[in-house]
């Protein structure tokens, strides 16, 4: 009778064992998923955020073009004008950043 008992009891266990084993199982999955949908949204973003800097820097130089004239745009994209540049370089920079930090995220998840 005491056999029984003890083989019940184990029985009872592992299947206790195999149900949590599942369900951690299941909210890895899901874990998973959250870690791609997050990777893809810094991408997205990203992209977004490097196309509408981009445009509004466009749109800058074609204001400066139409109200000052071109010698004032010349002026501006002087190369001895490293003020335009580090402008441009902070305008931009969120965006590459999001994007890297997406694809690492993405790089490290397929380890």
């Amino acid at each position: 009778m005491g056999m029984t008992s003890n083989s019940d009891d184990l029985e009872e266990q592992l299947r206790e064992n195999l149900k949590l084993r599942r369900e951690l199982q299941a909210e890895v999955g899901k874990a998973a998923a959250a870690g791609d949908a997050m990777a893809t949204t810094l991408i997205v973003l990203g992209k977004i955020w490097i196309w509408v800097a981009a445009a509004l820097i466009i749109f800058g130089y074609a204001s400066i073009w139409w109200f000052e004239g071109f010698s004032k745009l010349q002026e501006i994209l002087s190369p001895f004008n490293i003020w335009n540049y580090i402008a441009v370089v902070i305008t931009v920079a969120p965006g590459f950043g999001l994007l890297k930090l997406g694809e690492w995220m993405r790089d490290r998840r397929a380890r």
